[in-house]
């Protein structure tokens, strides 16, 4: 296999790990008629971010929906919802509780910091991994992060898009080297496991680098474009991958950027000093250049994907390991980069040592944004066809960053995808669906002392029933994500599969529905719950959030906890399954 083939194939695996985390933001309550969610089924609201900027590249605040004006296709269509973000404002979103599903789904700020190992200064880059670390601590408290690299064995996800900052900055320490990176601690990959050892001994990110020194200045032209054309194949691939998730993913590139002087002739027979320096241009290489970067471009519009660029090298630096001659990237890698910023909306920073204040102007593009929804233009738009999307604001000197298109898939999502669907649906707190869910939660402490959160979950009946009828006869397969998050950090998961036979249960499982009890560890304070359901050969789903708050229950004082819900095993269908909670919590039901 190819080195090419490799990486297709270890990004394809990735396509789904990566895309398995996103902040919260307010849902509706369990109560509440689910909005229709957008790209599911029916697409009755796109939802569109929008950044605007002033000239000096910060983000505009104090807009309102009058301030638009979209059009869908060439046809103006009304803003039938809009919500306006400041990322500062924690539970911009908590007070509005008529913000439909697909606002919610697209309006957190994600991030992926691509570490470029092949074309990037030594020196630099363990200089801006330092600042990088800073940048992700101190992102917004609904911000979501995740971390990739791009090295000779391609392109590398190392964490899922996530609120655990402490997490993204261990692995930024050693930029995938550790086994964390590599060993998620639930099913959807949302935290990294326990972070209580240190994770640095025996990890060479410095030799890592070193070897790729070694190898690019071995290199001759012909390798050096291949180089470079896989970079930019893994960038379209990514942005692909990237493409089910609802809202804008900025992707920051940091790197030194590549030599547009590999694009000419080369004498074989050269060094590669004098080969790269020949002014002859090779047509074929630069049109398999240009097609490319059109490629990418194309398809981060098609994703929603913005690449902003932070050119790595600074002011001044060590030899740049991107190019034979330690120059030629230096002198050419930025107008690349800034071509790939360019030409996806993003934000191309320019050559400083100070790489905080570099990272601060990315931040600034989108401190405020707003997310327009609409109806299309279309009443059914097909799905195989892209629709051109074109958001105006009507105040002069603005700078106004939007997706210039977007597609609606087929009505039945694609069963790689479902992972990612789960973990979008969880990560963001949405509810809503086409399986009716509700819950019932509530703190106890065990004869230990153990503060915990047994739960009852209730899986709607008529909507089960309708996915056994489309099962054909055969059982019915029903998969729960059940997680409980606590301050940004995953505390506890449930990862439950099991089969209902829906014809022998019958009216029973229509009326009363199917009950999944199950006990979450927990600790004192504010805990959200969020669950997830997919059921039936269709794959159709349902999602919840709650929230629950643990006391902090004293030792010396007796504590009597709430009634706890008692089933008879008789007239329900109910499953006990337990979570991932080490050691085992107490189970307070009786069924």
């Amino acid at each position: 296999m190819s080195d090419r083939a490799i990486r297709r194939a270890g990004l394809g695996a990735a396509a789904c790990f990566l895309a398995a985390t996103h902040a919260s933001l307010a849902g509706q309550t369990p109560n509440e008629k689910p909005a229709p969610p957008v790209f599911r089924g029916e697409a009755i609201l796109v939802a569109v971010p929008v950044f605007v900027t002033d000239g000096s590249g910060k983000a505009v605040a104090g807009l309102t929906a009058q301030d638009f004006d979209v059009q869908d296709g060439g046809k103006p269509v009304p803003v039938v919802a809009f919500q306006a973000i400041d990322v500062a404002g924690d539970g911009a979103l908590d007070d509005a509780g008529d913000v439909p599903v697909a606002i919610q789904a697209a309006a957190p700020r994600q991030f992926l910091l691509l570490f470029d190992l092949a074309f990037s200064p030594r020196g630099s880059l363990t200089r801006v991994r330092q600042a990088a670390s800073h940048f992700v601590r101190s992102l917004g408290p609904r911000d979501l992060v995740a971390v990739a690299t791009y090295g000779r064995s391609g392109l590398k996800v190392l964490t899922s898009f996530t609120l655990d900052r402490a997490y993204v900055a261990r692995i930024i320490d050693t930029l995938g080297l550790s086994p964390l990176a590599l060993a998620p601690a639930d099913p959807l990959g949302l935290s990294g496991g326990d972070t209580s050892g240190t994770n640095d001994a025996g990890f060479d990110v410095e030799g890592e680098l070193q070897e790729e020194q070694e190898l690019i200045n071995r290199t001759m032209v012909q390798n050096y474009r291949r180089n470079v054309l896989d970079f930019l194949g893994g960038l379209e691939e990514l942005s692909q991958a990237l493409a089910p998730l609802r809202g804008r993913k900025q992707v920051v590139l940091l790197s030194g950027g590549y030599a547009e002087r590999a694009w000419t002739g080369t004498d074989f027979g050269a060094t590669p000093e004098q080969a790269f320096y020949q002014n002859r241009e090779d047509p074929t290489a630069v049109a398999t250049l240009d097609r490319l970067q059109k490629d990418v471009f194309r398809a981060s519009g098609l994703s929603d994907v913005v690449i902003h660029s932070i050119d790595v090298k600074g002011i001044e630096g060590p030899v740049d390991v991107g190019s034979p001659t330690g120059r030629l990237a230096r002198e050419g890698g930025a107008t690349a980069m800034r071509a790939l910023s360019d030409n996806t909306g993003g934000r191309f920073v320019q050559p400083r040592n100070d790489f905080g204040k570099a990272f601060e102007e990315v931040d600034a593009v989108s401190r405020h944004y707003y997310v327009l929804a609409f109806e299309p233009a279309e009443p059914a738009p097909k799905s195989d066809r892209p629709r051109a999307l074109k958001v105006r604001v009507r105040r002069d000197g603005l700078r106004v960053s939007h997706r210039p298109q977007y597609q609606v898939p087929a009505a039945s999502p694609d069963p790689k995808a479902a992972q990612l669907v789960a973990a979008e649906a969880i990560a963001k707190g949405l509810s809503g669906g086409r399986i009716g869910l509700d819950v019932v939660a509530l703190p106890y402490r065990d004869r230990d002392g153990r503060p915990s959160i047994p739960a009852v979950l209730r899986i709607e009946g008529e909507a089960l029933a309708a996915a056994g009828r489309s099962a054909r006869g055969e059982p019915l397969k029903v998969h729960v994500y059940g997680y409980a998050i606590a301050d940004g950090r995953v505390v506890d998961t449930l990862d439950m599969e099991t089969t209902l036979d829906a014809a022998r249960a019958g009216p029973q499982l229509r009326q009363d529905g199917f009950r999944v009890l199950t006990t979450f560890a927990a600790a004192p304070g504010p805990v959200e719950l969020r669950f997830f359901v997919r059921a039936g050969e269709a794959g159709d789903t349902g999602s919840l959030r709650s929230s629950v708050t643990v006391p902090g229950f004293a030792e010396d004082r007796l504590v009597v906890s709430p009634p706890l819900p008692t089933l008879a095993a008789t007239d329900k269908v109910v499953g006990w399954f337990e979570t991932r909670a080490r050691p085992p919590l107490e189970v307070p039901f009786r069924v």
